[in-house]
């Protein structure tokens, strides 16, 4: 069954079909900008009525915006929220070009918090915090009219960019940010705590803020692009960063956990840091993309291995202390590859658990030809849970083009499951998806 709607701009695409005994929708966003080509989901949260947000980006090669649509549970555009059921920023910082990425989105009970990086005036970046209200509104009591701009982090006068947002009592922002001048530095990883009302909590770090370099060693980039904060108040991010001089040498990922006041916490793997390296035997660079501190104990840390042939994906399970967890799948290691039965990259972007301790894993994977979007379940000792989809599978291919990309998810408590992600039409024509499956049980 194909059904085709029109709404603001929007046009969505419904696809229904069966995989195993789960059945999937399949809702296509695209043409956010009346004239932009390329429609990106980056990010998705669900609240705790159901509806379910998709944060992304839109460009048409000119100007880039930022977007955010609601929907229903049953995928229909929720038309009071923002606009006919989407909120667009633009020229955030006065520039031409606005930016998003997989942890940007964070909704808390009636408020929902917005990351990312935006060009100002003088064709730099600055990040920003955006604070929304349920309607879609600005939170006019938040920073400047309900948006933070945040520049000059680390010094440099230079880019700024915001990576991952998490919301624990307060607002936790991690990004990176050059620490000299252009050409002549690099980039280090920034955390901000940032109070309600939109100030900075000086309290945390340094007048507010942390500065992480040279995480693994190296003299070159350090960047973010997870954040996650567990009920004692330590957060914890997870990136890459370089281990040697300059762009000759390789990529490590990590994961760093901060104490409340902004401390590494030393009680955490070497120093308040776990670094990922050397996952797959021959592997070069190491890039951690999603951290998840599970209520069932354990924290999960996926991404991809590159041995200079192809990526393979991976989830790594460590204890509080960072030390692997040896009884979830090969001593705390889960090797994500050939889910789409091809012999090229297998991409790992977000993993969660749902009421009943199995883990949930989301990404893209070559079939041969081109890429397809996936979700995956494992059992809570890592093993693959064949009673989900297909083997264990869920693949999803010609979304709406041929290469399909799976970034982001959530599970509803109902047991709903939504995806997001983008396919690719052509080298002109992106459009980004919500996929929703039923019946996982069944």
């Amino acid at each position: 069954m194909l059904k085709y709607l029109v709404i603001m701009n929007i046009f969505i695409v419904i696809v229904l079909f069966l995989v195993g005994a789960n059945r999937s929708s399949t809702f296509v966003i695209k043409d956010v900008l009346i004239e932009g080509p390329d429609d990106y989901g980056l990010s998705l949260s669900i609240d705790n009525s159901g509806k379910v947000y998709v944060l992304g980006d839109s460009n048409n090669g000119r100007r880039s915006v930022v977007y955010i649509s609601r929907f229903n549970s049953d995928g229909s555009v929720d038309r009071a929220f923002g606009n006919e059921g989407k909120v667009i920023f633009k020229s955030i910082a006065g520039g031409s070009w606005d930016k998003t990425y997989l942890s940007c989105l964070y909704v808390n009970k009636d408020k929902i918090y917005i990351t990312g990086e935006s060009m100002n005036s003088s064709s730099d970046y600055d990040a920003f915090v955006i604070k929304l209200n349920s309607n879609g509104s600005l939170d006019s009591t938040f920073a400047n009219g309900g948006i933070l701009l945040l520049n000059n982090l680390a010094g440099g006068q230079w880019d700024d960019f915001g990576r991952a947002i998490y919301f624990h009592e307060k607002i936790y922002l991690a990004g990176k940010s050059w620490n000299t001048q252009k050409d002549n530095g690099n980039t280090d990883v920034f955390v901000v705590r940032i109070n309600n009302d939109g100030s900075i909590d000086r309290s945390f770090g340094k007048d507010g803020k942390v500065l992480l370099n040279s995480i693994a060693g190296g003299d070159w980039d350090d960047d973010v692009f997870t954040l996650q904060v567990d009920n004692r108040g330590k957060a914890y991010i997870g990136g890459t960063s370089w281990n040697g001089k300059g762009e000759n040498s390789g990529i490590d990922g990590y994961v760093i956990r901060l104490n409340s006041t902004g401390i590494l916490d030393e009680s955490f793997g070497k120093g308040g840091t776990v670094i990922l390296k050397n996952i797959v035997p021959n592997s070069l660079d190491t890039y951690v993309y999603h951290i998840l501190v599970s209520e069932y104990g354990g924290i999960y840390a996926c991404g991809d291995t590159w041995d200079q042939i192809r990526k393979t994906g991976f989830i790594v399970k460590l204890k509080d202390d960072g030390s692997f967890d040896k009884n979830f799948a090969n001593n705390g290691v889960c090797i994500i590859d050939g889910v789409a039965s091809g012999s090229g990259d297998n991409l790992v972007r977000k993993v969660a658990v749902d009421n009943k301790n199995r883990l949930y894993v989301i990404g893209s994977s070559y079939n041969g030809k081109d890429s397809d979007a996936y979700i995956l379940r494992l059992d809570s000792s890592g093993k693959i849970d064949k009673s989900f989809g297909k083997d264990g599978k869920m693949i999803f291919d010609f979304v709406s083009g041929n290469e399909d990309v799976g970034l982001s998810f959530d599970i509803s408590k109902t047991g709903l499951i939504f995806l997001t992600g983008w396919s690719r039409k052509n080298e002109s024509d992106t459009d980004s998806f919500l996929i929703r499956i039923e019946n996982p049980d069944n």
